[in-house]
């Protein structure tokens, strides 16, 4: 069984590595990950200013998930949510994204939003997750998806 606990100012390195490794398990080069370094990088500013959660697999913490507040969106927004690669591909993402939209939805949330890892597009299609536009990434000539989730409001 899965829980969550509230990051904290400290957890900042510790998340920093499970985004950069789990964004490794796709086999990005060197270069691409550098293209990519602000957006893995998470500081205590962050975490005071988002709600971060990190996830544990009985003690072991196996990842976490970021909700940001979109302005423009008038929602939140799913800016993180990363496992450890030896956690993807277990059925532990679902569960986490299940949760996530229960607290959206404890929190009076219609929806959100989120903006989607290209290797992970089956994963948020099973999440029942609508693509609202696309735009270029950093690697030029790729796009990215945002998709839209509806929470149980």
């Amino acid at each position: 069984m899965l829980s969550y606990e509230k990051a904290t100012a400290n957890d900042g390195e510790q998340l920093t590595q499970i985004a950069y490794s789990s964004k490794r398990y796709w086999n990005y080069s060197n270069a691409q990950m550098l293209l990519w370094k602000d957006d893995l990088t998470i500081d205590s500013n962050y975490i005071l200013g988002n709600l971060v959660y990190k996830v544990f697999n009985q003690k072991t913490c196996i990842g976490f998930y970021a909700l940001k507040f979109d302005d423009n969106e008038n929602c939140y927004e799913i800016d993180h949510l990363w496992l450890m690669p030896e956690n993807i591909n277990k059925g532990f993402g679902a569960i986490i994204f299940k949760n996530i939209i229960a607290q959206l939805s404890e929190l009076k949330q219609k929806r959100c939003t989120l903006i989607a890892e290209p290797n992970a597009i089956g994963f948020y299609k099973k999440m029942n997750g609508k693509i609202i536009r696309s735009f270029e990434s950093k690697i030029p000539g790729r796009m990215l998806d945002v998709y839209e989730f509806k929470t149980n409001q």
